[in-house]
């Protein structure tokens, strides 16, 4: 379970990564992608039965 979770993780790290390199134009807001990754992370554990 642990993998899935890491993987999950792993996945939504790169696709944040992925949508932050890709709009240049906004100034990067760092604190907000880590709060969103945080929330997502939290979401992710709740959901684990």
């Amino acid at each position: 379970m642990k993998e899935k979770l890491f993987l999950a993780i792993a996945i939504t790290s790169a696709i944040l990564c992925l949508y932050d390199w890709s709009s240049p134009i906004r100034v990067r807001n760092t604190t907000q992608t880590e709060a969103i990754a945080d929330h997502i992370a939290r979401l992710q554990l709740e959901t684990l039965p």
